[in-house]
């Protein structure tokens, strides 16, 4: 597992939770497909070349065991092992050593021995070989349904293809996907070389920066862990799914949890390669409505998330299969208003349903038709993603021009040659620089009214399509155009509207105090603009009025509560007003005698801040008396936000929080609502364990992960506030390890000392209590099933499986016949909505209930609002 202060793109997973889960999941589908065993290849490609020597030879000592390990758990796995030196290394004896696919321990332990570190003279080591020979030598599988992988490990460049065997490994990487291979490019030390991230990029694999060489093998084993994963993913057909989920009510709750996991990873819909999560609601979805007959439910669902949790492009793939599917045309109609809210949305489902389709349903053009009709000039305008982009890059474009003039300019007075605009890098040319992902062109409103044949309102569709106005009055009269014919605008082309909002105020006049004033003086700024912009106001200095303007609007329960905002928006806000008083005393333009030091990276990412853009001191100087008011009032509206959101729970809670390396995932890019601000899972597993306790009657903390020269876990007591509470969660969690070991001392201690608890949280990035009958030792199901016995036969066991990986375990403690414990709920997921289950639920299947009620509900509560 690589370090945690280094940011890392891929998902990560706990190795011993995977080991049992995935042993779990290969016994299960080996029962589904008979003999066929779920296999995966992976070759691992070291750099044994000086620099990375010493990474090599410290792994060597821990790769025995790891292959040992490795394969007696998954023994349909196989891999390969390849070293490389480079060319004409005089005191290496080799440029490439590799044994091939394997899972004999002894044969690949006889190769790991022998091996030795190659030599090293010049930078660029032979990558682009150690490529081709994966490619050509190894006895790669020609079965589609297995997933190969390759793990390339250095710290240097290839060589160019017109060196040396003149290879290409941008061709050798496209061959290798074109196999189905993907690449993880581990970058190791503090090399910065982008052909790494091109790997992977151009492969669908992952970058990963590493420097820990202890932790090298742990990355290793996650990493296989992880294809085997994949693997058993790829397997979940239609029909298995079918098999393993007994009833409708069962298939209805998988494709539940497996939709609400979006939440905090949200995938690609109709990327070049589908996504594993993609495969799987597909399979489900066909599943409920056709075999189950039950096609509306898939409508509802899309509804429920749209409105409930909030997830806009899952939502819009549900609705866009839908409209795919005969059987949901009828409920098409009757839903197509509560899922999409924005004219964005409108080009999305369009979008999606394209790409399964060549053509469009008159009751599609129906729906879109009669949506069109809802929408005013300015949302339009705003959401025109098509159009935007098409202006963005125009701007850009001029931009660079304007900048290269400037450039040209100033050459000529400081009287040095004028240079032409050339690649930064002439020595490496395109050879190394990663390539810019090509984004996917957005459909455009334009394309949307000629698809769907959209004739009203005349004015919006004649200026999104760029028609002229109309040159005399027989023509307006003809055109259908509203009001009086205006003879100034006669034979010019109709554009709509540029909506005046804070952003184009922003931009047309500067981050400046007086900006700010206006705008919300104006009520031109709306709560969540507000929210993102409190650094602002205090770094501009703004007025004293106007600074209580934005604090009673934070502790106004009817504007926090119509804002709709996620708690985590609140985090953000509260971290981005903390300021060290050497950052005040900068932003007042005060020198620092005895300037701090810098604070080292924490366990849950929080860092010390850059410094700041050096700008003017504000006419009104920032004082800590009143960022402390800005941060009492951030505490009211985050418990203003949480009193809305979650239900009060009437008893004690004791929540055991998992802070291991697993959790140090950064999701701060794919969960809704979170910014920079939520560096880790962590940050989100936490901050919900703070709400929860403060909605609770009482509650004990617990946070655990490894001994690191302690019990493994730590008990915090709940600070005056739900973030101070969050805050000293994060201390608690930095001097513990970064495995999993759970604190089944804390449970073994209630039992003895029948301390009563009514709520049991487990909060991790995984399903971390499985089948309580799982051979591999004592469980914590067992444990939560002996408290039951022994002190409480009523206590709730919640497990929160922030990533969803809960939806391929059998459920939580289930007896000998599969039943599951009426008192046990899987919340799978982030959400603020979510969490009102908690103390609400009287049944399992609530969840269920509400989203088959979805359609009463919001059209009983008007339920008109647009979350952005």
């Amino acid at each position: 597992m690589a370090e945690k202060s280094t940011p890392n793109p891929m998902r990560k997973l706990d190795r011993k939770y995977a080991a049992t889960t995935l042993k779990g999941i290969h016994r299960n589908y080996g029962q589904l497909k008979g003999n066929k065993k779920v296999e995966a290849q992976i070759c691992f490609i070291f750099d044994t070349t000086g620099s990375m020597a010493a990474y090599f030879e410290a792994v060597k000592q821990q790769l025995g065991k790891f292959v040992t390990d490795l394969l007696l758990d998954l023994p349909q796995l196989q891999i390969a092992l390849m070293a490389h030196g480079d060319y004409g290394d005089e005191d290496s004896s080799y440029i490439i050593n590799s044994v091939n696919f394997s899972n004999d321990v002894e044969h690949l332990l006889d190769w790991i021995s022998k091996v030795g570190p190659s030599g090293g003279g010049d930078f660029p080591e032979c990558y682009e070989l150690a490529l081709f020979e994966a490619r050509k030598t190894l006895s790669w599988s020609t079965d589609d349904t297995v997933t190969r992988a390759v793990v390339m490990v250095g710290d240097a460049p290839p060589h160019g293809a017109n060196e040396h065997e003149k290879i290409d490994w941008k061709e050798e990487v496209q061959a290798l996907k074109q196999d189905g291979v993907r690449i993880y490019g581990i970058r190791c030390g503090h090399s910065h070389e982008s052909f790494y991230q091109s790997i992977a990029n151009l492969s669908n694999g992952h970058l990963i920066e590493f420097s820990d060489t202890q932790m090298m093998t742990e990355l290793f084993m996650e990493l296989c862990y992880r294809e085997v994963q994949f693997r058993a993913e790829k397997l979940t057909t239609h029909e298995e799914l079918s098999v393993a989920l007994k009833t409708p009510e069962d298939r209805k709750k998988a494709l539940i949890n497996t939709v609400s996991a979006c939440l905090l990873g949200e995938p690609v819909f109709y990327s070049e390669v589908a996504s594993a999560i993609q495969l799987k609601i597909e399979s489900l979805a066909e599943s409920i409505t056709t075999n189950d007959q039950n096609p509306e439910f898939l409508l509802q669902l899309a509804a429920y998330v749209r409105n409930v949790v909030y997830i806009r492009a899952t939502a819009n793939f549900l609705l866009a299969l839908a409209i795919s599917k005969p059987d949901c045309k009828e409920f098409v109609e009757k839903y197509f208003n509560l899922i999409v809210k924005l004219p964005s949305d409108l080009a999305q489902v369009m979008q999606y349903h394209l790409k399964r389709n060549k053509s469009i349903p008159s009751f599609l053009r129906r729906c879109v038709q009669s949506k069109f009709l809802e929408f005013d000039e300015y949302s339009l305008a705003k959401h025109d993603k098509a159009g935007n982009q098409k202006k963005a890059e125009k701007n850009k474009e001029k931009r660079r021009a304007k900048n290269v003039e400037k450039g040209k300019k100033r050459a000529k007075e400081e009287g040095r040659p004028v240079r032409e605009p050339t690649q930064k890098n002439p020595v490496e040319g395109d050879d190394l620089t990663p390539k810019p992902v090509k984004r996917e062109k957005a459909l455009g409103l334009k394309q949307i009214i000629r698809l769907c044949h959209i004739t009203e309102p005349v004015n919006i569709v004649m200026s999104i399509v760029g028609k002229k106005y109309p040159s005399n009055v027989e023509e307006f009269n003809k055109s259908g155009l509203k009001g009086e014919f205006q003879p100034e605008r006669a034979g010019k082309r109709m554009k709509l509207q540029v909506p005046l909002t804070w952003e184009t105020e922003l931009a047309a006049k500067g981050n400046k105090p007086e900006v700010w004033e206006d705008l919300l003086s104006q009520k031109k700024l709306p709560f969540m603009a507000m929210l993102r912009n409190l650094r602002n106001f205090l770094v501009t200095g703004v007025k004293e009025d106007t600074h209580r303007t934005v604090l009673n609007r934070l502790k106004n329960e009817k504007q926090v509560e119509n804002s709709k905002q996620f708690p985590f928006r609140f985090l953000s806000a509260f971290q981005a007003i903390s300021f060290t008083d050497e950052q005040i005393n900068q932003i007042n333009g005060k020198e620092n005698e005895n300037p701090a030091p810098a604070a080292p990276a924490r366990r849950g990412g929080a860092v010390a801040k850059p410094p700041l853009k050096k700008r003017p001191p504000p006419i009104n100087p920032l004082e800590r008396e009143m960022i402390n008011e800005y941060e009492v009032a951030l505490n009211e509206s985050l418990r203003i936000s949480i009193a809305k959101n979650v239900a009060h729970l009437d008893g004690s809670a004791l929540l055991l929080c998992d802070v291991s390396g697993s959790m140090t995932y950064n999701p701060s890019k794919t969960i809704k609502g979170v910014y920079s601000s939520a560096k880790t899972s962590a940050d989100i597993g936490l901050l919900m364990a703070s709400m929860i306790q403060a909605v609770s009657q009482s509650a004990e903390l617990v946070v655990f992960s490894s001994p690191n020269g302690s019990p493994g876990f730590v008990k915090v007591q709940p600070e005056a506030s739900i973030l101070k509470t969050w805050e000293a969660l994060k201390i608690a969690a930095e001097g513990l390890g970064k495995e999993t070991k759970f604190p089944y001392k804390i449970l073994d201690e209630a039992i003895k000392n029948k301390t009563k608890y009514d709520y049991i949280f487990v909060i991790s990035d995984m399903i971390i209590a499985p089948h309580k009958i799982h051979p591999a030792g004592s469980k914590i199901s067992a444990k939560i099933q002996e408290y039951r016995e022994e002190v409480n036969a009523e206590a709730q066991f919640i497990c929160v499986d922030l990533f969803g990986h809960g939806s391929s375990s059998a459920g939580l403690n289930e007896d000998l016949e599969g039943n599951v414990h009426p008192k046990d709920l899987l919340i799978t997921g982030y959400s603020d909505q979510i969490l009102s289950y908690i103390g609400s639920r009287n049944q399992p299947d609530a969840q269920l209930k509400h989203v088959e009620g979805i359609y009463d509900e919001l059209k009983k509560n008007g339920k008109e609002e647009v979350k952005e």
